[in-house]
């Protein structure tokens, strides 16, 4: 079962007369002993197992400001600022160097996510792209350094995938790379409140920037089938 132990420095700060208000927090959150699924090697008896591995962390900071205000009698209002911002970070893995979240079934094998040292946790990892090949020349001048086609297979129409700089060869499994992670770099929110004697009305705008999503898409083309992660 995982552990954590999480450490906070805040300061709450308030002016003219209470009416605006400043909360700060920063935080780092340290995981222990997360359970995850490790495929074996195929001598190994079992396919998979679970195992208690790595040390994450999760740091960041929360900004909040909110301003209290009174026009006239009775009617008043209240206008916030919510801005936080979160990474997080794999720092160790026990026994194993990266961890694939994949399986042997449908939803496991649309699922391109990993667990390494170093980059945030359940990163997305695959082919980068560089549009589509729009004729058959194309193709055959699609080549690495020794003279190799990258994509012998391709046909017209199909997506053209890059090759890991320094990697020769044919497309394969060695030339995925890291396409981000499914956390926000930053997110916000504006929430305002008019209390009234009988009535409260409250509305709320909130941003999220810079998040990668991951879609999945089975398709099938001229030279077989393909699997795109966007």
């Amino acid at each position: 079962m995982g552990k954590s132990e999480q450490t906070n420095f805040g300061v709450d700060a308030s002016f003219l007369h209470n009416s605006l208000s400043l909360q700060f927090d920063y935080f780092v959150k340290n995981s222990t002993d997360q359970i995850f699924n490790v495929n074996l090697s195929s001598t190994a008896t079992l396919v998979d197992q679970y195992v208690n591995a790595g040390l994450f962390q999760d740091k960041g900071y929360e900004l909040g400001i909110n301003y209290n205000g009174k026009k006239s009698g009775d009617f008043t209002y209240s206008i916030g600022a919510i801005f936080s911002q979160l990474k997080n970070t794999v720092k160790q893995l026990a026994t194993v160097d990266e961890i694939f979240i994949n399986s042997n079934n449908v939803r496991g094998v649309l699922k391109p996510t990993r667990v390494k040292v170093g980059e945030s946790l359940y990163s997305y990892y695959g082919y980068k792209t560089d549009g589509i090949f729009r004729t058959q020349e194309e193709i055959n001048n699609y080549r690495d350094a020794n003279g190799n086609l990258i994509q012998p297979n391709a046909k017209p129409g199909d997506i053209k995938f890059l090759k890991k700089d320094g990697n020769t060869g044919t497309l394969n499994n060695n030339d995925f790379v890291n396409l981000g992670n499914p956390y926000p770099k930053f997110s916000s929110d504006c929430p305002t409140t008019w209390p009234g004697k009988t009535l409260i009305l409250t509305c709320s705008s909130r941003g999220i920037r810079k998040q990668n999503i991951q879609r999945d898409e089975i398709y099938f083309t001229k030279s077989g089938r393909y699997r795109t992660k966007l």
